[in-house]
């Protein structure tokens, strides 16, 4: 028994883009979190409050090298939205990635989009930086509070 309780422990233990086979590995509707999201068939190892962790440091390098290789904003927008879809991802992430877009509207499309993955909404707010215009900023907003 007390071998069995130090193996479960271990698992949920392990970083959980290790166990869903990386960058691109599992997709976040196939298994239970915390609030309500799914994650790829992986248990997963929860920070305060029962929120999964976000990316890794290397993970997310990894993710920020190959967004930015990227020329068009319009590739870079495609290829955040599939990292972002199977990547567990902070609000703090989701602002660095905004950051690789060149215009204000690929930067709220993606805040939109990514909003739905982020593990802490409460730090939302960390985005207004990333927005040249103040609309853009607004429309952020609204879109959250609906």
């Amino acid at each position: 028994m007390k071998n069995l309780l130090l193996y479960l422990m271990l698992l949920f233990a392990i970083p959980a883009t290790a166990q869903s086979g990386g960058l691109f590995g599992g997709h976040p509707h196939d298994s239970h979190s915390a609030e309500g999201r799914h994650f790829h068939g992986s248990l997963m190892h929860h920070g305060p409050l029962d929120r999964p962790y976000a990316m890794n440091p290397e993970d997310f390098e990894a993710a920020m090298n190959c967004i930015s290789q990227k020329t068009f904003d319009s590739d870079r927008l495609e290829v955040a939205k599939e990292i972002v879809e199977k990547n567990i991802i902070s609000a703090k992430q989701i602002a660095a990635i905004c950051q690789l877009f060149t215009y204000d509207s690929n930067r709220l499309e993606f805040a939109k989009y990514a909003y739905a993955f982020c593990t802490n909404k409460g730090s939302y707010f960390l985005l207004d930086e990333t927005f040249t215009y103040r609309s853009s900023r607004e429309e952020l907003h609204e879109f959250i509070k609906q």
